[in-house]
């Protein structure tokens, strides 16, 4: 009985793996959506000659960097290994649609993204009988078309039936339309009410007690790298993030801060602007732009978005339990750190999963899966972290629950909805078109009789 015993344990444990393993496989992805934020970036504010406030060289103003663009990459790689299998491997204007926000760095890493999503080798060929017919290839009306060939030969365009070369994928990317109140109305420039609030958190005690700190343990260095008659000129909340925001740009770029360890006390300086960065910029996070107490910022930012996932996710089950390959089955947003804290927001707000900070290239992403007859959706962090699984009925019912119409996003943000009827209050132009009308008939009328006069009085000159 004991020899019993010590075989059906292994058997057991075994049959589990097993179960598992057939359970998972029997997992099948219908669609997935994903918001991530750009990549590493030069700081926002406070380059001037191309130097920052450390005195590190930048090209520009909030730009994504080289390495911001290998982040994007790689983790376009990382999806591809991820969904090898449910997307194809070229692209495809039927599965995948792709927006960003309107910024240079958003755009530039929904491209880099591109690269490891759809690798080069997985390009489009062009047929031989086009590729020879330079009438067809080749832009009309232009000069030096030599120059063409030399270039056609350079890549073996024509040898290899490469379209473009090294048989490079390329895909649209749509802009996101602020006035469709889409998933960046966070930001407080596109919403009057939530600058308000906002203004109010940056004036706030916290905040306050961090530039005492702040300004105890550096001494007169931003007073010196900063000069300013206001002694109080700390206290803007822009001019912290200034400072604190590009520590942690200069970190990301490896810098060297020559100046600041010449003149300010070497490593011991670098390592407490670190220290504070790090605090400044989770507390910026989690309590400046997404306060415990406020649940209506992930709904007001999000309400669009989701209202369009839960479209999405419809159509892809239809599509699926009528055996159509071809639809829209992958959904990218390129976007910016308060965007993806924001539909954390919402998530918390709605299942109640965690806040967590979004460093660059962070990511997070929905997906619906199908495990025998029932529909589940999975939220996700970047390293494939389950945040939570929900039922899909439940899902779509606790996101119609608290999702908000145009109306009510209007009315938070004071959005200037009267415009249209300032434009033509009560209708008054249409009560006033009668007159103008006949205004016009009057004015025509006049014209012609003054041109008969001055025929009349040329001809009897003449």
């Amino acid at each position: 009985m004991k020899n019993t015993h010590n075989y059906f344990l292994p058997l057991f444990l075994l049959f589990s793996l097993y179960e598992s393993l057939i359970s998972q496989d029997d997992e099948k992805i219908i669609f997935a959506f994903q918001m991530f934020r750009h990549g590493a970036r030069s700081p926002v504010f406070g380059i001037e000659n191309n130097m920052d406030k450390y005195h590190e060289h930048w090209e520009e103003n909030g730009e994504l960097t080289f390495s911001g663009k290998r982040m994007l990459y790689l983790l376009g790689t990382k999806f591809r290994k991820r969904y090898n299998n449910f997307l194809s491997n070229k692209y495809s204007p039927q599965e995948i649609y792709i927006k960003s926000t309107d910024s240079n760095r958003t755009i530039e890493s929904v491209y880099s993204y591109l690269q490891g999503l759809y690798p080069a080798e997985n390009g489009v060929e062009i047929k031989e009988e086009v590729r020879f017919n330079k009438n067809i290839t080749y832009p009309p009306n232009i000069k030096y078309q030599n120059d063409f060939d030399e270039i056609i030969n350079k890549y073996n365009m024509n040898e290899t039936g490469n379209a473009l070369p090294y048989k490079m994928n390329v895909a649209p990317v749509h802009i996101i339309y602020n006035g469709d109140h889409d998933f960046d109305l966070y930001n407080e420039n596109l919403c009057p009410y939530r600058d308000i609030l906002l203004q109010k958190s940056h004036s706030s005690n916290e905040v306050k007690d961090f530039v005492k700190k702040l300004l105890n343990d550096t001494g007169d260095l931003f007073q010196e790298l900063e000069p300013s008659n206001d002694t109080n000129f700390m206290n803007d909340y822009w001019t912290i993030y200034k400072y604190m925001d590009t520590i942690l740009c200069d970190d990301r770029d490896q810098r060297n801060y020559e100046y600041l360890k010449n003149n300010y006390g070497g490593d011991n300086i670098i390592n407490i602007l670190r220290n504070y960065s790090k605090e400044y910029l989770d507390m910026n996070y989690f309590d400046q732009n997404f306060p415990e107490s406020d649940k209506e910022v992930g709904i007001v930012s999000n309400s669009a978005t989701m209202k369009n996932i839960l479209s999405w996710m419809e159509n892809a089950k239809n599509n699926e339990a009528n055996n159509i390959e071809s639809y829209l089955k992958f959904v990218i947003y390129s976007a910016h750190d308060t965007s993806v804290g924001s539909l954390d927001h919402f998530m918390r707000t709605a299942f109640g999963s965690t806040l967590e900070d979004c460093n660059f290239a962070c990511t997070r992403f929905l997906e619906l899966y199908k495990k025998g007859e029932n529909y589940f959706v999975r939220y996700l962090k970047g390293d494939n972290s389950i945040k939570f699984d929900v039922n899909y009925e439940e899902f779509t019912k606790n996101v119609s629950k608290i999702v908000w119409d145009d109306k009510k996003v209007s009315e938070y943000c004071k959005f200037n909805d009267e415009e249209k009827k300032e434009e033509n209050p009560d209708n008054t132009e249409d009560k006033k078109t009668p007159a103008f009308h006949i205004m016009i008939v009057l004015i025509i009328i006049d014209i012609i009789l003054l041109l008969f006069v001055i025929a009349y009085c040329v001809s009897k000159r003449n």
